[in-house]
């Protein structure tokens, strides 16, 4: 089957994954705070895809850490100052992690409005009789709109699940995909989803591996495309997807893909970021680190990373809630009720 296939090239590691072979790792691995330090950093320095595009110093960032560690130094401080050294990137998906911490940077989200209460959505818009199909929460709207609430790509979906939900939503105007919050997941769930909304082979973007040590060492754009579903009839009509800050990683993609399709509209504030797929690598003190070793850029170069934007930009908040709505919702609704209204469904 083509679309299996695609699946298949798409988490392939060949294209995402920098193999072993590729990294040039120091002779010396022994268990000291300094050759910690300098396993990581060489190895980030050699594997990061973001430094150009991010406008990184990282020579000047070794420079600024390196006089810091000792091999006195606890292992606490020592995680200190590796954390802080890989703060430096501004990127979600980089993060250490040892037996009593793991760092990370949420700035991506935390400096931002939430523009989501997911209680509130519960109580205003699924109500008690909402199905729960999976991991897709879905209930009908007034007007006849289908609303869909999909909280992480790392819950799987089924092909039973996603017939259920567009069986059910068939005769609707159109639907809501509300994702804020979701804070990504598994890359293949977006290709199974997409293939329900397509009615022929579409070119979303192109991805690109480290492929050596210079900062600009990259693969070739390996083209990513989705096909739709055989034997499933797709969903042309018009698709609303909500997305806020909290949208990182798969999600940033799912909404950035989506938007690519000519029925489709983003609305809320800009999605999270988070372009790179991460890979792991071990400290010799048994510590493991995370950092992003590709790049995706849609059909028209258009680099992720530091999120993507909506097609209308709007926000909610109590004010809203206290007027008994979610401002996104409601903007959602009033576009697929204009939609829909063009197109005569």
């Amino acid at each position: 089957m083509k679309f299996l296939k695609i699946l298949l090239v798409i988490v392939a590691p060949s294209v995402f994954l920098p193999s072993c072979s590729r990294l040039v790792m120091p002779t010396d691995l022994r268990n000291t705070p300094t050759n910690c330090f300098d396993l990581m950093w060489r190895t980030v320095d050699e594997n990061y895809a973001f430094f150009d595009y991010k406008n990184i110093n990282w020579q000047a960032i070794q420079t600024k850490y390196r006089p810091q560690v000792t091999d006195t130094m606890s292992q606490d401080s020592l995680f200190e100052v590796l954390a802080a050294m890989l703060s430096e990137l501004k990127d979600g998906h980089v993060n250490l992690t040892s037996a009593f911490d793991r760092s990370r940077n949420w700035s991506w989200k935390d400096d931002f409005e939430d523009n989501y209460n997911p209680n509130f959505v519960h109580r205003a818009y699924l109500k008690k009789d909402f199905r729960i199909t999976g991991a897709l929460q879905n209930q009908m709207l007034a007007d006849s709109i289908g609303y869909v609430r999909y909280g992480s790509f790392s819950n799987g979906i089924s092909e039973n699940d996603l017939d259920f939900v567009l069986k059910r939503f068939d005769k609707a105007k159109g639907l809501i995909i509300d994702v804020r919050d979701n804070g990504g997941g598994a890359m293949a769930t977006i290709f199974q989803i997409m293939s329900r909304f397509v009615d022929k082979k579409t070119p979303i973007g192109a991805t690109q591996s480290k492929i050596g040590a210079a900062h600009n060492a990259f693969s070739k754009p390996q083209p990513l495309f989705v096909e739709p579903r055989k034997g499933r009839k797709p969903f042309l009509k018009p698709i609303v997807i909500l997305i806020n800050r909290g949208c990182y990683s798969a999600t940033t993609h799912f909404a950035a893909f989506m938007s690519l399709l000519p029925n489709v509209t983003l609305v809320g504030d800009r999605a999270g970021g988070g372009g790179g797929l991460p890979i792991s690598r071990d400290l010799p003190n048994g510590w493991q680190y995370r950092f992003s070793a590709t790049m995706q850029m849609l059909p028209d170069g258009f680099n992720i990373e530091n999120g993507f934007p909506p097609d209308i930009e709007i926000t909610t908040g109590a004010k809203e809630e206290l007027e008994g709505r979610d401002a996104l919702i409601e903007k959602a609704v009033e576009v697929i009720k204009t939609e829909a209204k063009k197109k005569g469904v």
